[in-house]
């Protein structure tokens, strides 16, 4: 079974693509990590944006703690998210903006990994 990553959380256990092959047809799927719900939640790039924000502002908890892995680490699992094939960002990300998002989340990554380790 092929897995998919969320593009908010990093999570890697999805069963298919978020916003579909064309990038365009949201699967409404919810993340069993950060409890996004693909085409609701991240319907904009603010909407994303501000979903992964609050999301890491109450922590990162895991939205369905049952498929939470055993040694799960926050950290790790962001740094999957600029491993995304630029092809299954959502629609609305032109080349320059995936380029930007991918430098975001690099710099979220820093900043959470020099909190975390404060």
């Amino acid at each position: 079974m092929v897995e998919f990553i969320c593009h908010i959380c990093g999570y890697a256990g999805i069963n298919q693509l978020p916003w579909g092959i064309d990038g365009k047809t949201p699967s409404f799927d919810v993340c069993a990590c950060c409890g996004a719900e693909y085409g609701i939640d991240d319907l904009t790039k603010l909407g994303l944006l501000h979903y992964q924000a609050e999301w890491l502002s109450n922590g990162g908890k895991w939205f369905n703690q049952h498929e939470k892995p055993n040694k799960w680490d926050l950290i790790d699992q962001m740094r999957n998210i600029s491993t995304i094939e630029k092809d299954y960002l959502p629609y609305y990300f032109t080349e320059k903006e995936e380029q930007g998002f991918y430098e975001d989340v690099r710099k979220m990554i820093s900043l959470l990994s020099t909190k975390l380790h404060e």
